[in-house]
């Protein structure tokens, strides 16, 4: 027999049960830009061994302002799976610091896992890791070998003890929540050597000695790589303390956001702290955030003499509230670091710091001035330009206001006072000279910056310029279907 509930137990309300999402045990945090036909044979890894795992995780992926389909693969994953996936869009690229940083900061996890988005997990590295860190549970990061594949010739190999001491590259990294945050003042590619220099001896760590992740490269001839094992076994010499005799050159960093500076100023609310310079890094006086309209990327080629004429003649020619002079493709002598130690102190400096030995490619100087460039222009000039003083600022920001450019040949922009249809903006006056050019910092990255693969400068000033027009062709089109 049925028992039938009276109207009054019927009505009689039910307590409600809140369920609280379970916290990811690990966190897979992917910095991408442009790196869509690698992209899916990334995610189809961590997936992998996510599944074969059967552990909670979350997958976050900070799109660099991606141009490419890199988009529309993160929109399929994350309606397929939405439960682990967060896709964090920037909409202004501050380089792969920022970006490494903007998908930790989303992270829930217990445990971060760095990776590449042209390399793979292995099926087995959420559970070694797991285990791993079950057993040794006051570890604060963990790393572990990989598998290198050559992808030029397919060979492959792991690499083993061939990073100096106890160190590893980012793309290993596993980490405890929070302990890991990149400087976002570093440039392109060595983000992980300059957070070492302050952290990799203070937190324990263990190695787990079998290859649970798969980088994919060139050895010989992919530059990004061979400048990180070249930096990381240098770096890491020269950062090691058991060893008294170094006398590296000191400057002053902030522990809390890494920021470093010429000179010694408070930065997140505390006194910044004497350290090592470190290769491939910049270092810039404050304040290094501060909104400015001109960035004068200078490169020095190691004349001093030229550098200080033409330094002198542009704080002349400029307000030092509106510039800040960004120094590249200079070595960290003695004689240059006192003068921009001296400058620091009258106008807002930053220099890229690069080894003595390291070869001269013009698109990647420019590209690593131009991620630490603050300025909405961008000015390119060669340390012996001798500009035409009483006109030269006036003439560059003539062109980008009144002509309606992108790019444009500053030397050029001096003789040029004629009108221009301001409904359509143009790439320049014929050829840019490398030795003295201006582009906006949007249509700059909006191209796509500058390619490294050209071993001559002018080759590369081609192919960036071509690009240029055709963007400004390609959005000419669209401005006038959507009128």
């Amino acid at each position: 027999m049925v028992a039938h509930r009276t109207h009054h137990e019927r009505r009689k309300p039910q307590p409600t049960v809140s369920v609280q999402p379970r916290r990811p045990r690990f966190s897979v945090a992917i910095a991408t830009r442009n790196y869509g036909r690698w992209l899916k044979r990334c995610l189809e890894s961590v997936l992998c061994s996510y599944r074969k795992s059967g552990l909670p995780i979350q997958i976050v992926v900070a799109n660099d302002c991606s141009s490419d389909t890199t988009s529309k693969i993160l929109d399929h994953y994350q309606s397929n799976y939405p439960e682990i996936f967060t896709i964090v869009s920037l909409t202004t690229s501050g380089g792969i610091s920022a970006a490494k940083n903007a998908a930790i900061r989303h992270c829930r996890g217990e445990y971060v896992a760095l990776l590449d988005a042209d390399d793979e997990f292995t099926p087995d590295k959420l559970t070694r890791c797991d285990q791993a860190l079950k057993a040794r549970p006051d570890t604060e990061l963990l790393t572990h070998d990989y598998t290198f594949i050559n992808e030029k010739t397919g060979e492959a190999f792991v690499p083993g003890n061939e990073w100096y001491r106890s160190w590893r590259p980012p793309g290993v990294w596993v980490f405890r929540a929070g302990r890991v945050l990149f400087s976002e003042q570093m440039i392109c590619g060595y983000e992980e050597l300059e957070w070492s220099k302050r952290f990799w001896y203070e937190l324990r760590r263990f190695h787990i000695s079998e290859p649970l992740a798969i980088v994919h490269g060139e050895r010989t001839n992919d530059r990004w790589k061979i400048d990180r094992a070249v930096a990381g076994l240098d770096g890491m010499e020269r950062w090691d303390p058991k060893k008294k005799s170094q006398h590296p050159q000191l400057f002053s960093a902030c522990r809390v956001c890494g920021n470093q500076y010429f000179n010694a100023p408070l930065c997140c609310d505390l006194r910044t702290e004497r350290v090592p310079l470190v290769h491939y890094m910049t270092v810039s006086s404050f304040p290094y955030h501060a909104p400015v309209e001109f960035s004068l990327v200078v490169f020095t080629h190691d004349d001093l003499r030229a550098t200080r004429s033409l330094c002198t003649d542009l704080l002349k020619e400029f307000e030092a509230s509106e510039v800040e002079i960004v120094f590249v493709h200079c070595h960290p002598k003695r004689a240059l670091l006192d003068y921009l130690c001296k400058l620091s102190k009258m106008a807002r400096v930053k220099a890229v710091f690069a080894p003595p030995d390291q070869s001269f490619i013009y698109g990647h100087d420019v590209n690593r001035a131009a991620r630490t460039a603050d300025g909405r222009y961008l000015l390119m000039l060669d340390s012996c330009v001798k500009i035409e003083r009483g006109s030269f600022r006036a003439s560059v920001k003539f062109a980008f206001d009144n002509l309606h450019v992108d790019i444009v040949s500053a030397s050029l922009a001096l003789q040029t006072r004629s009108e221009s249809n301001p409904s359509e903006r143009r790439s320049g006056f014929g050829r840019i000279n490398h030795s003295c050019w201006a582009i906006g910092q949007d249509s700059f990255w909006g191209a796509g910056a500058i390619a490294e693969q050209f071993n001559k400068t002018e080759d590369a000033l081609i192919e960036f310029q071509r690009r240029t027009q055709k963007r400004n062709r390609a959005l000419h089109l669209q401005t006038r279907q959507n009128a």
